[in-house]
């Protein structure tokens, strides 16, 4: 399974793992499960799903690239700069590199090495990481410690949807930070179609097969197998797939995937969609599983 081709969304329904077809427009021509913050730096705001910008007044504000230094800052904010391993910010005055969903799913938020003070001095930094409004995760580092802290964090993500890795501090002396946030799919899936992927219902005609691939690290069971399922405009099931069981990736994690040919005619497939429904077996009954693998009856 080519993993950096991987395109998926989730949601749960009907205490079930369900996964729709009827996509988000993808903006990147590759979808990466993995995005390490220093290894995709890059000059322009938005390549490889990474922004650089800087909290002031309430708002987030786009940073400028310095082609001399090699470095993202913003005039008149106190020495504000972020690099490709480093933050620091203003008088407060916040930089954040920021990371944009491609796609929905479950992300895994760590760190490579921990977040910790660039050199020694200075009252300290805050850090902070971000969503929708919400800390998901909040350090203050001593000014005195080169040490830091490391993290790891679950979370779901809708497309468009960004999380931003803040550093704050009360003075701007000593005040870098080195932080190399990095975000990792961890359950996600393709929608494909003769070889090309599918990001709506609407794209497909009568007699594609339509193709569902699902990679997972998240705990789903063993017994676990899937159903690839197609509805119409009105809910009635249209087309269902064979039984699929779940197989093992060379890197150990799972996956399953399975396919279903459109059957019914229709001169558009504007507002159908397919589901992905995961069904775990226990003594010889079926249940249908949600994506931490807890089992509802």
């Amino acid at each position: 399974m080519k993993k950096n081709r991987i395109y998926k969304i989730i949601a749960a329904a009907a205490a079930a793992v369900v996964i729709s077809a009827q996509l988000a427009a993808v903006n990147a021509a590759e979808f990466n499960l993995k995005y390490v913050a220093s290894e995709q730096f890059s000059q322009t705001q938005g390549e490889n799903q990474w922004y650089y910008q800087i909290y002031k007044s309430g708002e987030y504000v786009d940073m400028d690239f310095d082609a001399k230094t090699g470095q993202w800052s913003a005039a008149d904010t106190g020495g504000t700069y972020i690099t490709r391993e480093s933050f620091h910010p203003g008088n407060k005055i916040n930089t954040a590199r920021v990371w944009e969903a491609e796609t929905s799913g479950v992300v895994r938020l760590t760190p490579q090495g921990n977040v910790r003070k660039g050199g020694i001095g200075g009252v300290g930094v805050t850090t902070k990481i971000i969503k929708n409004g919400e800390v998901l995760w909040s350090q203050f580092i001593e000014g005195t410690d080169n040490i830091g802290f490391g993290y790891s964090i679950d979370t779901e993500v809708s497309a468009g949807e960004r999380i931003y890795f803040e550093v704050s501090t009360e003075s701007v002396a000593y005040g870098a930070t080195t932080w190399n946030p990095t975000v990792a799919y961890v359950q996600t899936c393709e929608f494909t179609a003769g070889g090309s992927r599918v990001n709506s219902m609407s794209e497909l005609g009568y007699g594609d097969t339509l193709t569902c691939t699902l990679y997972d690290e998240i705990a789903i069971d063993e017994e676990a197998c899937a159903y690839l399922a197609v509805y119409d405009s009105e809910g009635r099931l249209r087309a269902l797939s064979e039984r699929l069981e779940f197989a093992f990736a060379a890197d150990s994690s799972r996956y399953v995937e399975t396919s279903v040919t459109l059957n019914a005619q229709s001169e558009s497939y504007d507002g159908w969609s397919a589901e992905l429904i995961v069904i775990a077996n226990h003594d010889g009954r079926s249940y249908p599983i949600d994506i931490s693998d807890k089992i509802c009856l």
